[in-house]
């Protein structure tokens, strides 16, 4: 069986200037179509019902005739098609978010979220995936067909806007690693370097990216579709990372102007699993 991995893309775009500012947490991918649907799980951390906004922001973003971000209109279930979604979250309870279109877009399925709030508030993200397999047999001179889909499903946490540092362990010998990676600033760029080590801690090699104001990239390393040229690099449109076939560590993210967020998947036959971003405890 083969598991897709069509949420991810690269896409960039410039935006007008606007306040420098984060949010209280970060989804830094949430795949609505393509198969494809997030579900954000928001728990109260206090001992007093907790206000929140959750803003849907496009992996590529673009303004206004101000100047100003335009949001993603996601499919809420009992809302429609909305930017954001405000509420309360009731003492020691929580408030759950479903996206609604699981399988009705075909393109421009990827976006991150973010979560505002002036109190304590957690959660996590379900991300779902929706495949469909076919199979035909022949009994008795008849032919027979049948249409199985099957559910995966993995739970990240939220991100925090993290330091300007963070990393996520990659291993291209059982799985097809995959990173999501989001510049949460809507003013500047994200200068990235990102490194690739492996279990002994010795680097394979090294990247540089660049993340406009509110971009999310979301890229492959070493899919099965590349050829096997010994380079780490993204290359217009495609990314080939010959370098990391059969290898497994760890990648590094770090930038030295901004904060960054994001995490890592890894597709496997039958599913996938997804790795948060691990920064220094006490950081």
């Amino acid at each position: 069986m083969k598991t897709s991995c069509a949420f991810l893309f690269v896409s960039a775009v410039v935006l007008g200037q606007s306040p420098i500012y984060y949010a209280d947490a970060i989804v830094p991918q949430m795949p609505v179509g393509c198969a494809w649907n997030a579900t954000l799980i928001l728990v109260n951390l206090t001992t007093s019902a907790v206000t929140f906004t959750v803003n849907f922001w496009p992996s590529t973003p673009s303004t206004d005739a101000t100047g100003m971000p335009v949001g993603r209109m996601v499919p809420i279930q009992g809302l429609g098609l909305v930017s954001s979604v405000t509420g309360s979250v009731p003492t020691n309870g929580s408030y759950t978010i479903v996206s609604n279109e699981p399988g009705v877009a075909t393109a421009n399925c990827n976006g991150w979220a973010e979560v505002i709030s002036t109190q304590a508030l957690g959660g996590y993200e379900v991300l779902t995936q929706h495949y469909t397999v076919g199979t035909q047999d022949g009994i008795g001179g008849i032919q027979l067909s049948q249409t199985t889909t099957f559910t995966f499903q993995t739970t990240v946490p939220f991100s925090s806007r993290f330091a300007n540092k963070f990393t996520v362990p990659f291993d291209t010998t059982s799985f097809t690693p995959a990173i999501a990676l989001v510049n949460p600033s809507f003013q500047l760029s994200a200068n990235v370097t990102i490194t690739y080590l492996d279990n002994n801690g010795n680097m394979i090699c090294q990247e540089p990216r660049t993340l406009l104001p509110g971009e999310q990239q979301a890229f492959v390393l070493y899919p099965p579709y590349v050829t096997d040229t010994l380079v780490c690099a993204q290359s217009g449109d495609t990314n080939s990372y010959g370098l990391l076939k059969g290898k497994a560590g760890v990648a590094q993210f770090s930038t030295s102007n901004l904060e960054l967020s994001g995490f890592g998947l890894g597709f496997g036959a039958l599913g996938f699993v997804s790795f948060p971003g691990q920064t220094p405890i006490g950081q």
